[in-house]
């Protein structure tokens, strides 16, 4: 592949990638800074408010119906939401995707109280949900002794990790993600009044609105690094390709000056070989080509200073 293949193929693929990227970082940003400029309401607020205009940030308690104990908490919490994910990984987990998992989410719909008002909120799948971790706890399972060698043997020898047989469960995670009753929370989504009862189908839960931002900014700044990074290429791009075209150029030009057969004496008379192809004022000669001439003070013919020099082209 030459080098113009290689630089046009960067060329492209930067542009394609600024304009992606580009693309992204526009819409992130505005939907971050739409919900950083969302009012964010009180349960009692939105409940006598007499325009409702989606998207909606409220804060308020959970209220405690439509409850069911967390699966992990040695204190019988009582949750409206939970996330238990159960994984198992063999030798070296944090390196390794897990042998086995079971994810059980469970949610319901609950509600928002502020003494006598009430908003009810029905999450979906959808929902953005970035609660705290009420439990975490991880290590070793108790293994037999022909499982260890086992084991032993497959972090010795990576081969025989292909085997299922040889991937033994070496390590237990437990996580769950709650929310729990009476707890305050944020909620950002689409409302509706419906028979008198204000719902909204959240977009996002979280137990403040600085965590939904938080939890948008990584992305921001992988976009923003990325469109720099494409932006970087493409000007480099750009500037090679301008340059190797003003090469190309020039080397047209000295190649159609060369093709023109010149009469035997027109050659420079200091090089005698490039034409000549500059007329030095206020003499006139016509003696020199630009790059002898560049270095002289006085006509090389009949000794006069040099003024002025004026570059002429044959065709």
């Amino acid at each position: 592949m030459s080098d113009d293949s290689i630089n046009s193929f960067i060329l492209y693929f930067s542009t394609v990638g600024s304009i992606i990227t580009g693309f992204l970082t526009y819409t992130h940003a505005q939907n971050y800074f739409h919900l950083k400029n969302l009012k964010e309401m009180s349960v009692s607020e939105l409940s006598t408010s007499k325009s409702l205009s989606s998207p909606i940030c409220v804060s308020g308690s959970v209220s405690t119906h439509n409850m069911f104990d967390s699966r992990t908490s040695k204190e019988d919490l009582i949750v409206v939401y939970s996330n238990y994910i159960d994984a198992r990984y063999p030798q070296f987990y944090s390196l390794k995707k897990p042998i086995s998992s079971i994810n059980k989410k469970s949610i319901k719909e609950f509600s928002l109280k502020e003494g006598k008002h009430e908003i009810f909120i029905q999450p979906t799948d959808e929902t953005n949900i970035n609660v705290l971790r009420a439990y975490n706890q991880s290590g070793e399972i108790s293994m037999s002794f022909w499982t260890a060698i086992k084991s032993l043997i497959s972090s010795l020898f990576l081969f025989t990790q292909q085997f299922y047989s040889w991937r033994v469960e070496a390590y237990q995670r437990v996580v769950e993600d709650v929310i729990p009753k009476d707890s305050d929370i944020c909620v950002i989504g689409e409302v509706k009044k419906i028979s008198n009862k204000l719902i909204i189908i959240p977009d996002y839960i979280a137990y403040s609105k600085s965590i939904i931002l938080n939890s948008k900014k990584p992305w921001m700044y992988m976009l923003c690094a990325l469109q720099l990074v494409f932006g970087v290429l493409l000007i480099g791009s750009l500037s090679e390709a301008q340059r190797r075209r003003r090469m190309r150029r020039g080397r047209e030009e000295i190649n159609r000056e060369n093709a023109v057969r010149m009469a035997p004496g027109f050659q420079c008379c200091i090089c005698a070989i490039n034409p000549r192809n500059v007329i030095t004022e206020p003499c006139k000669h016509l003696s020199t080509c630009l790059n002898c001439c560049a270095n002289l003070d006085a006509c090389p013919i009949c000794q006069a200073p040099i003024n002025e020099r004026t570059r002429i082209y044959l065709t």
